[in-house]
Parts: C-alpha cells; sequence; structure tokens
C-alpha cells in the first residue's frame, strides 16, 4: 500500500515539473515567435464519464497558441488533471473510484473579432490528442476496470478572451474531448470529458492591444 502512495506520488510530482518545463519553454519561444504568439495557463473543472461511472475534478492547463492569420491560429497544448467519484454497488454500498490523465494535443484555432483593435475576440477551435491515463474502477463488473495506458481522440473548445489589463487577457472557455483507452480486459472504451476553464494570458504582443 505504501509502495503504490508514493509511485502516486512520485507521478504527480514528475508531472507537476514537466509542466513548469514548459511554461518556461513555451515563453522563451512566445519572445522568439516574431513577437506574435502567446502563452495560456488555464485552471479548470471537469466531468468525465466511460458511459458507465462519473468522476468530477479540476486540472491544469499550459496552451501555446501562435497566430497564423488574423482568423487562424495554431496551437499546442498539455494539461493535467486528476478526479473521484463513488460508484453505487448493487447492495447499496459505495466504491471510489478515481482517474487521472495527462493530455498532449494540437490543432487550430478560429478567431472572431467581436470589436475593434481585437479587445473582445470569440474563438473556437478543435485538435487531436493522445492521452496519458490511470483509471481505477475496481468494483465487481466495472467494465472499466483498474487500467492504464496511452489513448487517443479529439478535443473542441470555444471561448471569449479579453483586455484586463496592458499585455495581460482573460480567457474563460468550455471544452470537450474524446478519448479512446483501454479496458482492464483489453477492450476498446469510449470516454468523455467536458468542462470550464479560466486561462490567465500573457501576450508578448503588442498588435493584440494597439
Amino acid at each position: 500500500m505504501k509502495t503504490k502512495i508514493l509511485s502516486s506520488n512520485v507521478f504527480k510530482t514528475i508531472k507537476f515539473f514537466i509542466l513548469i518545463f514548459l511554461t518556461i519553454l513555451n515563453v522563451t519561444i512566445v519572445n522568439a515567435a516574431e513577437n506574435r504568439a502567446s502563452t495560456y495557463i488555464s485552471f479548470g473543472q471537469y466531468v468525465t464519464s466511460d458511459g458507465d461511472d462519473t468522476v468530477t475534478g479540476s486540472r491544469l492547463s499550459i496552451s501555446f497558441i501562435n497566430p497564423i492569420t488574423d482568423l487562424l491560429s495554431y496551437y499546442l497544448k498539455i494539461d493535467t488533471g486528476s478526479a473521484s467519484g463513488k460508484h453505487t454497488n448493487s447492495d447499496d454500498s459505495e466504491t471510489e473510484i478515481t482517474s487521472s490523465h495527462t493530455n498532449a494535443g494540437s490543432g487550430l484555432q478560429v478567431n472572431f473579432d467581436l470589436t475593434d483593435k481585437n479587445r473582445y475576440m470569440f474563438f473556437l477551435g478543435s485538435g487531436l490528442l493522445l492521452q496519458s491515463y490511470q483509471y481505477d474502477y475496481n468494483y465487481p463488473d466495472s467494465q472499466t476496470g483498474k487500467t492504464s495506458g496511452i489513448g487517443y481522440g479529439y478535443t473542441a473548445y470555444i471561448g471569449i478572451k479579453f483586455k484586463a489589463a496592458k499585455n495581460f487577457i482573460i480567457i474563460p472557455s468550455y471544452n470537450y474531448e474524446q478519448v479512446n483507452i483501454k479496458s482492464e480486459e483489453g477492450e476498446q472504451r469510449t470516454t468523455t470529458t467536458a468542462g470550464a476553464s479560466l486561462a490567465l494570458a500573457i501576450a508578448f504582443s503588442n498588435r493584440f492591444f494597439n
């Protein structure tokens, strides 16, 4: 039991330092990308369902957005989160179920300027993702069971960004993703995740605010 707890803590620590490293790396890329790109750090709540059970949790995301044109942007995103819930068994007892994941995704984002000088901008995006997942749905007759591995799928999101201060913007968004995973028995399962997030973005470009 102690070994499992230690292994879980080490895994979470590694993910934390990876996110910190990517934050630093993204800022470096932003400064070199013709002063047009920006890095988003977002926090949010989400719900994941495998069709039988639902868990609720929180996650941290880091996104690198690079404009291609005024209308279109290219994004890279990594996020990590953990969730928990309860399954009610046939005898009315409850089993705690947990999950965690780390996603790496990339795709395109379409931007719609709602006001002059991009002070308010609506956006929507979609792309592909890879997911490192862990599920512990360890109760009788669970279709998912206790499993981990690498899954794949797609993601879509919508949101709006607006200027809060010079070179600083706030970005609320709603995210959806669908991922194919393998159950403990090796069968393919599809999970869906949806939730809201709030990003605080530092833009290294005067073009966004001028």
